[in-house]
């Protein structure tokens, strides 16, 4: 029951972005992690990652992952945990990285279960990063790499 409210949730984000005109909607996606998960061999059972989703959009060639449960590093512990049911966005531009996911994923106020309100607010805040300097500068470079191939 858990899960399919969390697909539910994953689909309203999905589904709000796709009425966006102003992002890419044959970037966005809605994905979950698999169901039978052995860290490479290393486990002896089969884990089921299937909880843990997240939707891709894209902006102003800013790629965003929003997902559905954060990353949060205590900054006296130093340990890792999971926020689940809040709303975490990693943003980036050219090609994704798992490890950056985790470090510079931000943590958003927004928390399951959405309704227009917070979903008008994660637009919101796409739109903002999207338009930040930062992002802009790195699609230039990104540009620059590309036309004269380097690496």
């Amino acid at each position: 029951m858990y899960n399919e409210a969390r697909t539910e949730e994953r689909n309203k984000i999905s589904r709000f972005f796709r009425t966006q005109d102003d992002f890419e909607t044959e970037k966005i996606a809605a994905r979950a992690g698999v169901k039978k998960y052995k860290s490479g061999g290393r486990l002896m059972e089969e884990y089921d990652l299937s909880n843990w989703k997240w939707v891709c959009v894209k902006r102003n060639d800013v790629n965003f992952l929003i997902s559905l449960q954060t990353f949060d590093r205590d900054p006296s512990t130093g340990n890792l945990h999971i926020l689940m049911d809040k709303i975490g966005i990693y943003a980036y531009v050219g090609n994704y990285s798992s490890i950056d996911a985790q470090t510079k994923m931000m943590i958003t106020n927004i928390e399951l279960p959405l309704d227009d309100n917070k979903l008008n607010e994660l637009g919101q805040i796409l739109r903002d990063l999207s338009e930040c300097d930062i992002y802009k500068l790195q699609v230039q470079y990104e540009k620059v790499c590309a036309n004269h191939r380097l690496v």
